[in-house]
């Protein structure tokens, strides 16, 4: 008998669903469970949303010089593949509908570093870090306002912005600028994987 790799994609509404995974019916063979499993999808009480916005400015300079800066405080980090959150964070778990983390970083000659920062989410609307959240569904999908721009993310969805211009440096000189704004909404997280720093 050979085996296969099998994926399979089912759209359910919000809940907590048990899962079994049966073998295919054969001449000779009888049916049989194969594995079970049980799977929460969408909101529920021990899981909170990950969203995370960042700003990545890169420079290069085409005349002149440019003043070069250098930020430093990032304070939190999330691995994707882990699915665990880690960082600073000043405020109650208790009713929390989702955290928002958002920062800046820069490169080449615009300068270095990194400046992050986490946010809470009680309720819908509500501003973090001067973006605004209008709105979240069950599902784990989000309406984000976003520099006057309304951003609806599915858990798993990235949006990204590019930007590039020139610009005069206090007559100093003249340097090309490039920004990469991007939003993903990582889904839900579980209570159990975030931890302070």
């Amino acid at each position: 008998m050979c085996s296969y790799d099998v994926d399979a994609q089912i759209k359910v509404l919000p809940g907590t669903y048990k899962v079994e995974v049966w073998g295919v019916e054969h001449e000779g063979y009888t049916t049989e469970k194969m594995g079970e499993a049980t799977v929460t999808v969408g909101k529920s009480p021990g899981r909170v949303l990950f969203i995370d916005q960042h700003l990545h400015k890169d420079g290069r300079v085409l005349a002149g010089s440019y003043a070069y800066m250098f930020i430093d405080f990032p304070t939190y980090q999330f691995d994707e593949g882990a699915r665990k959150l880690e960082g600073m964070m000043d405020f109650n778990f208790t009713g929390l509908m989702a955290i928002y983390g958002s920062g800046m970083s820069l490169g080449g000659d615009a300068g270095s570093g990194a400046g992050t920062g986490l946010s809470p989410v009680y309720s819908a609307p509500t501003e973090v870090s001067g973006d605004m959240i209008t709105r979240v569904w069950e599902d784990g999908t989000v309406n984000i306002l976003h520099n006057n721009q309304t951003v609806t993310l599915r858990p798993g969805e990235t949006w990204n912005e590019v930007k590039t211009w020139d610009e005069t440096a206090n007559n100093m000189g003249l340097i090309r600028l490039t920004t990469n704004d991007t939003i993903k909404n990582y889904g839900f997280i579980e209570l159990g994987d975030i931890s302070e720093w």
